[in-house]
């Protein structure tokens, strides 16, 4: 009996993670170029002239690969919300295939949190014509709509908040 309960018991184990992995990867996106910009550079990269980006920034720190992978086990999560901010309010992004991604640390309220600035290319040679220093220089667009936006991840709540998307010129 004692054997057929320990049975049981791991039975119940394997399932439950196995439903843990299925929603795990259901919400995964890694993407094909991402790159996380310096510290030093932080304050640059929120210097956005289209969109809303997070106020009161405490201070700014270097993103580790432990806390990139807890943004992209979540990442397809920010689907799910709404632009709350200046200038497309209420609008979705409706896929993360085919945006470039630039990460910086940021604290706010003693809260670590990672903004994500995006932006979309036509092809790869876009990041070779327009973006040449894509991967350590931020990238800041005015207008352009939904090819641009921004949003931040709180690493405590794995959540998205603060999606904002550049106006249109």
């Amino acid at each position: 009996m004692n054997r057929q309960l320990r049975i049981t018991g791991l039975l119940i184990v394997f399932m439950i993670l196995g439903i843990m992995n299925s929603y795990s990867q259901k919400n995964n996106f890694t993407p094909e170029y991402s790159t996380i910009i310096l510290s030093n550079k932080g304050k640059e990269l929120l210097n956005q002239c289209s969109r809303a980006v997070p106020e009161k920034i405490e201070n700014y720190y270097d993103l580790t690969a432990n806390e990139i992978q807890k943004l992209e086990n979540n990442f397809r999560n920010i689907l799910e919300i709404k632009s709350s901010e200046c200038c497309m309010t209420g609008l979705k992004i409706e896929k993360l295939k085919g945006y470039i991604f630039q990460y910086t640390g940021i604290v706010l309220n003693g809260k670590k949190y990672i903004y994500i600035n995006a932006f979309k290319v036509e092809s790869k040679d876009d990041l070779k014509t327009y973006y040449k220093d894509w991967k350590t220089e931020p990238v800041i667009v005015c207008d352009g709509g939904e090819s641009f936006w921004g949003a931040l991840f709180e690493l405590e709540t794995e959540s998205f908040s603060q999606l904002s998307i550049n106006g249109i010129g």
